[in-house]
């Protein structure tokens, strides 16, 4: 079986417990204006554009079919909208400003990969599978899940919850942690955060949290979006209610997204430094939410 796959990091120490070996999974259902990883939104492979590593010599457009590439006054402008990742342009660019994002990956050669990390994990690394949407590939997810527990590797997956339910009982029995990421608490603003309702997510998690009360939540906090007292006491709310283990955990927002998105031709809003929140911002509604979690907890033993 093969998925694509757009970037393994190893030696990752913030996607879950112990030192990790991260699988990017391509494609994801959302289209969340903060995305952090916007060259793995698409299900196949993409021309990737480096500026930086651009001279601007014109040999990727004297090769291309489709006329994606143009150079101009203002530097290489690449119409990614043309583009059929053909790969002519790639062979020719002498400086590597080119690149595809996306490979196929058998689940044998993707395990054999990971399995060189294994002296490194301990007894508490292990594989995460991220994205993008990993579960957008489930079969290929359930199936590296499925081989990792065989061989002993800890796995770990973090998911929008967006996926096909059908999926839900392999992810389940073969991911040691799960992570659940939870972008808005008001349906609304959910929409249009992410241009998708949470009815699909909501209901996935709900029959998830039955099995794995273990599950941890998360949310980004993004200053003027995500920072309000409602959603954090709402986010509270949630976990508890679902009767999880952990109280949620809130990341913040970083801009690193913007330029990625540049790369791969996708136009999209950016948002930039102000909307980063600062560190005793992050503490406070850490705390808050801590608290609204463990007075819901309470309440519901009572």
């Amino acid at each position: 079986m093969e998925g694509i796959i757009s970037e393994i990091q190893r030696f990752c120490l913030h996607d879950g417990p112990g030192i990790r070996t991260t699988v990017f999974f391509k494609g994801c259902p959302l289209r969340c204006i903060w995305c952090h990883n916007p060259e793995t939104n698409q299900p196949f492979p993409q021309v990737r554009l480096y500026p930086i590593k651009c001279i601007c010599c014109g040999a990727c457009a004297a090769v291309c079919p489709r006329g994606c590439h143009e150079i101009t006054v203002s530097g290489h402008v690449f119409h990614s909208d043309r583009c059929t990742h053909c790969g002519a342009c790639l062979a020719a660019c002498p400086t590597k400003a080119l690149s595809l994002c996306g490979t196929k990956w058998s689940d044998a050669a993707l395990l054999d990969y990971v399995m060189r990390d294994v002296p490194f994990y301990g007894d508490t690394g292990g594989m995460t599978l991220s994205g993008g949407e990993p579960m957008l590939q489930g079969e290929f997810a359930c199936t590296l899940l499925h081989l990792a527990h065989d061989r002993g590797i800890n796995t770990c997956v973090q998911t929008c919850g967006q996926f096909d339910p059908h999926f839900l009982p392999d992810l389940l029995q073969y991911a040691d942690h799960i992570m659940w990421d939870i972008k808005h608490t008001d349906p609304k603003k959910h929409l249009e955060i992410c241009k998708m309702p949470p009815d699909l997510i909501l209901k996935n998690l709900r029959t998830a949290a039955k099995k794995r009360p273990d599950i941890l939540l998360r949310s980004v906090v993004a200053v003027g979006i995500t920072d309000t007292g409602d959603h954090i006491e709402a986010l509270g709310a949630l976990a508890a209610s679902l009767r999880l283990m952990h109280s949620p955990k809130l990341l913040a927002f970083h801009p690193y997204g913007a330029s990625k998105a540049d790369e791969v031709g996708w136009q999209k809003e950016k948002m930039g430094a102000e909307y980063i929140p600062s560190d005793t911002q992050m503490a406070e509604l850490q705390a808050r939410l801590d608290a609204c979690f463990a007075k819901k907890k309470q309440e519901a033993t009572t």
